[in-house]
């Protein structure tokens, strides 16, 4: 039995080709042999094909092989024959996670590497340069141990966090990630849009406000959406109304209780879900580019003041020997 998960591009290549096949006429068996034949791997897709001779769905066919959030989304639009609308999607966000990523490891390659070669020349400058120029006169080694504490010290304080963060319940993460200097609030509107558009796709799918419970609990258990059905479930049972238990979790959009007050019809709810949803992708979006922007000035910032002691680590311990003399 197969069990290894597409990576992120091979998922999103999978979701772009099967919805434009799909899109064009291909029926899903039809879709997934072409698949087979030109891009994802054979043995993958043999599995598929093999659970969907068996009578099976398609969500629960390729599970096994897509994250965890992306099985709810099809698990909901293949209920009611929007899987092609809910692949585009998919693919969408795939496809500028993917962008965004890529444009990171661009903006931090240089100025990391930097970083490192300046580390290794402060480093060879007082094991290597400053005892050679002792051995012409008397010149005090600069002291660094004050750079090795600090490099310590980062990693000891980072340490600690991991721990803390694993320490905590699935919910709670979510809610310490929110409260982290500047990805923070990315995050929020990551959180805002997943949501919001998952809510929107249950209810423009014919579920019934009444009924989004049952099918949340019967989503993959690795996703937000599973735990947030529980602690759901056990809060109503101890009598908590749906606004407070959206005030309770800073992950939430508080305008969930605007979007879901009494008065409100289904419609207006999804059309108000379905446009925030938007709004909090082009947030996020925004706010990640800015923040990447902001990063790499911040770096070579650093790197000059590095570069800095650096030369005074030089220049330092030959001026105070000259002016022994």
């Amino acid at each position: 039995m197969f069990n290894t998960r597409l990576k992120g591009p091979e998922q999103q290549l999978l979701f772009k080709t099967l919805s434009e096949l799909l899109d064009s006429g291909f029926n899903l068996k039809e879709s997934l042999i072409f698949i087979k034949q030109t891009t994802i791997k054979e043995n993958i897709i043999d599995d598929v094909l093999s659970k969907l001779e068996q009578g099976y769905h398609f969500s629960y066919s390729i599970r096994k092989y897509i994250d965890g959030e992306f099985y709810n989304q099809i698990y909901i639009s293949e209920k009611n024959g929007n899987l092609i609308s809910c692949l585009k999607e998919i693919n969408k966000y795939i496809s500028i996670k993917n962008k965004q990523n890529k444009k990171i490891q661009e903006v931090l390659m240089y100025p990391l590497f930097l970083i490192l070669m300046l580390l290794m020349a402060l480093i060879g400058i007082n094991k290597v340069i400053v005892p050679q120029i002792g051995a012409i006169g008397r010149v005090e080694k600069y002291d660094l141990s004050y750079l090795y504490f600090f490099i310590l010290l980062i990693f000891v304080f980072l340490l600690l966090i991991f721990i803390y963060y694993k320490s905590l319940s699935f919910l709670k993460r979510k809610e310490f990630l929110i409260k982290i200097p500047f990805i923070g609030k990315i995050y929020q509107y990551y959180m805002g849009y997943y949501l919001s558009y998952n809510l929107y796709l249950m209810l423009s799918n014919g579920i019934d406000i009444k009924n989004i419970l049952f099918i949340m609990n019967s989503f993959d258990k690795s996703t937000i959406i599973y735990s947030l059905s529980n602690e759901i479930k056990k809060e109503l049972e101890n009598g908590m109304n749906y606004t407070k238990l959206i005030q309770k979790y800073n992950f939430i959009p508080k305008e969930f209780i605007l979007f879901l007050s009494q008065g409100n019809s289904k419609g207006k709810i999804i059309n108000n879900l379905f446009m925030f949803s938007r709004l909090q992708f082009e947030d996020m979006i925004n706010k990640s580019n800015r923040l990447i922007n902001l990063v790499q000035p911040i770096l070579f910032l650093l790197i000059g003041i590095g570069i800095i002691l650096g030369y005074l680590s030089i220049l330092m311990p030959i001026y105070n020997s000259l002016r022994g003399i």
